[in-house]
């Protein structure tokens, strides 16, 4: 009686074929007798007549090709050397990789560049102009004038703003991705909602839009077949004017200051005279810097969120509406531009900086408890405030926690940042005060009173950290 043999190694199969193939028996006599041993699912017969064939051509290793069991350790020259490769194409692929690198497999290859070397592959992004060394620094020019504009002048200045631009309205505009998404539970179907692509109508009409932190001065929808230009344009600065001067009582008295882009039609003589008959200040504004516009970056951005998947018959229609949305933004919508501008919350920024403070020194005793364990050769790992080692060196790693903290706050660290602080701010007050009345600076003088006073420490020994059973709750 035959004994079953179960779950054989397939050097064994292969060998057995090697040696019934090698005393003449054909490949179906070889399945035949060799599924009375193995089963009849050891191994198709179409397989057995290809080991036959590859024996035939002269084959004697029955193991699989490359070795068997072969697990390449890759090491840190070679490591090295495939960052190298990499630093000097930036467009890889693995395939290449594995031109260079013959003696690792494709499998490891992927694990040292994707883990070892934390590589990852980005798309280029999309960007509508490249900006030449000028027109950064005309970018830097404008930014910094405006933000000195408001360190002199506070929210004063921001009130003054009157900012405007034009962009196309669509009868048919496609839905935005983002607004396509959909919640769905994790036991859903796997299937994604789908969107059919449409052919839109090319039907559109130009809107112009002049506002303020208080909302809308001005609507406007530019007729058919027609374009802007310099007296168009000085038509519409006029409306514009009239509708501050109904909208915004005593703001013509003030000042305006106008933020709108550099087209021809706005840097015309033409327009520039007009501005300047009206009294207007006309702050610049960089070239193929929408990113810099506000009607650009926030309210056209949300206008056109809202008309995604909206579908309009007529100019009317299409005008009405509109019209109709930027009347419905609340006056919060249109400030959020210029809220974004002011100066940082005050209390805020007191509240946060003594929880940030102290999460800076939890961050700087974590860095020196990895930076001693690396030194003592043991595996650190940590998330936060918690550490991990392996279980046979968490005494160690126990014992270089505690010092390390015990070592950081025995150092003068509030003395430390009163002296920053002295240093960076009570320099400017003692400048300040010299040749001044004391009760002009009283506040000042406070100021300078508060940093250098450090709050007395407690009674308690750091050292009986060291002896402490436990450390980290």
């Amino acid at each position: 009686m035959l004994r079953k043999i179960e779950s054989p190694a397939k050097c064994e199969l292969r060998s057995v074929i090697r040696f019934l193939h090698a005393e003449g028996s054909n490949a179906a006599e070889i399945h035949r007798r060799m599924s009375k041993v193995y089963g009849e699912t050891f191994m198709s017969d179409s397989k057995v007549r290809k080991w036959c064939r590859n024996f035939d051509a002269g084959r004697t290793d029955v193991h699989d090709a490359g070795g068997y069991g072969r697990k390449p350790v890759p090491t840190d020259d070679l490591v090295q050397r495939v960052d190298q490769a990499i630093c000097g194409n930036r467009w890889f692929t693995i395939s290449g990789l594995s031109d260079l690198f013959p003696e690792i497999s494709r499998t490891a290859l992927y694990t040292i560049v994707s883990e070892r070397l934390e590589y990852r592959k980005l798309c280029a992004r999309w960007v509508p102009k490249m900006l030449s060394d000028h027109h950064k620094t005309q970018r830097m020019g404008a930014a910094l004038t405006f933000l000195q504009r408001y360190h002199h002048d506070g929210d004063e200045f921001l009130d003054k703003i009157v900012t405007g631009d034009e962009t196309w309205i669509h009868y048919e505009t496609e839905e935005m991705k983002e607004l396509s998404k959909q919640w769905m539970h994790s036991h859903s179907p796997s299937r994604k909602p789908v969107k059919f692509k449409r052919t839109f109508s090319t039907k559109e009409c130009m809107a112009t839009v002049f506002w303020d932190h208080k909302g809308v001065l001005l609507v406007e929808f530019m007729p058919r077949d027609t374009t802007i230009t310099a007296a168009s344009y000085s038509k519409t600065l006029q409306r514009l004017r009239r509708a501050i001067q109904n909208k915004r009582r005593g703001m013509l008295l003030s000042g305006i200051v106008l933020l709108h882009d550099n087209a021809w039609p706005y840097t015309a003589v033409a327009t520039t005279i007009l501005l300047q008959r009206f009294g207007w200040e006309v702050f610049d504004h960089p070239p193929y810097s929408p990113d810099l516009a506000a009607s650009d970056f926030h309210l056209f951005a949300h206008m056109k969120r809202w008309l995604g998947g909206q579908i309009f018959a007529t100019d009317n229609e299409l005008q009405t509406s509109v019209q109709n949305w930027l009347k419905t933004q609340a006056a919060a919508f249109y400030d959020e531009v210029f809220i974004s501008y002011r100066s940082p919350n005050i209390r805020k920024q007191k509240n946060g900086f003594a929880p940030n403070f102290i999460h800076s020194l939890d961050a700087s005793h974590m860095m020196l408890t990895s930076l001693f364990c690396q030194r003592q050769g043991i595996t650190f790992v940590s998330v936060h405030d918690c550490y991990w080692t392996h279980a046979s060196t968490v005494e160690i790693m126990n014992k270089i926690c505690r010092d390390q903290f015990v070592s950081l706050h025995k150092e003068k660290i509030l003395e430390d940042l009163s002296a920053f602080f002295l240093d960076k701010y009570a320099r400017v007050v003692d400048e300040q005060i010299q040749g001044k009345k004391l009760k002009q600076n009283s506040a000042k003088m406070k100021l300078r009173e508060l940093l250098s006073t450090v709050p007395k420490k407690g009674t308690f020994d750091l050292d009986k950290v060291l002896e402490s059973e436990y450390f980290f709750s």
